[in-house]
């Protein structure tokens, strides 16, 4: 028997992986809004005053973090698809009942909730590709730099990694808006079970 405390398995490795998700999320979200405010084209022209500033850390060291960040946040977000997989495939059914069928199997709620997956899938998609490009060819550390452009110009890629990415935040937090309850529960049970001290029990005999 358990109490109103108890917290699944299931529950605490998925709120786990969403915290990981998160926090790397968050490092990839901070590194960005560095990059889009103080960019590197134009240092040469004088259009760009602003290059070269220290914030905290030099470029360099803005690029790896954005870079792993990016990468760490790749590995847990197909973790976390592989994980629900069965679920994605179930909402997928039913979109396509709702969509082509006679009977609604979702309601407003549930197809909002859907639609706003689908984004953060499509954003997450869109935005690992082209983060890819940049990290293995075309970026400023990159593994393998490309000889010329790969398929369109660095700036075209670019511009749809970063409005990949605002799409992928903007539904990242709506995602969170929709959940939080959960979250918030979850996150009670998982540091209310690590601060509650193990209980010892002993037999006691009395002796008349």
């Amino acid at each position: 028997m358990t109490d109103g405390k108890s917290i699944s398995n299931k529950n605490r490795n998925n709120w786990l992986l969403d915290s990981l998700l998160a926090l790397s999320g968050i490092i990839v979200g901070l590194t960005s809004i560095y990059f889009l405010y103080l960019p590197l084209d134009g240092y040469r022209g004088g259009r760009n005053p602003y290059y070269g500033i220290i914030v905290f850390f030099d470029r360099h060291t803005w690029s790896d973090l954005h870079n792993w960040a990016g990468v760490v946040v790749t590995v847990i977000a197909l973790t976390h698809f592989i994980i629900h997989f069965d679920w994605v495939v179930n909402m997928v059914k039913k979109v396509a009942r709702d969509t082509f069928g006679r009977k609604a199997l979702l309601n407003a709620r549930g197809r909002f909730n859907v639609f706003v997956d689908a984004m953060l899938a499509l954003g997450f998609f869109i935005s690992a590709i082209s983060g890819l490009v940049f990290f293995f060819f075309i970026g400023e550390n990159s593994l393998i730099p490309a000889i010329g452009n790969l398929w369109w110009s660095k700036t075209t890629w670019d511009l749809v990694h970063t409005w990949s990415g605002i799409l992928m935040a903007a539904a990242a937090v709506v995602h969170f808006a929709i959940h939080w309850q959960w979250v918030i529960k979850i996150a009670r049970r998982v540091f209310s079970l690590r601060r509650t001290p193990a209980v010892v029990t002993a037999n006691v005999s009395i002796e008349s």
